[in-house]
């Protein structure tokens, strides 16, 4: 997955949440480096990133970049 492997040059991590996919998305975000964070049932954008930045206040994080998957 080139977004992930591409992001981690210049961040130390990538985050991605799959959404309630039935593809291949998340294990490939995985395989590429990426934290994936499993969300059961398809909940939209808005709900998605959300979800993401909470884990990153509860991790510490200062600030977060968002990216759309498709490059």
């Amino acid at each position: 997955m080139d977004v992930v492997t591409g992001t981690l040059k210049h961040v130390p991590v990538v985050m991605v949440a799959d959404d309630g996919s039935d593809d291949n998305t998340a294990a490939c975000a995985k395989e590429a480096g990426a934290e994936v964070i499993k969300i059961e049932k398809n909940s939209g954008k808005g709900h998605a990133l959300k979800t993401l930045f909470l884990r990153a206040i509860d991790e510490g994080f200062d600030a977060v970049i968002t990216m759309d998957a498709d490059g």
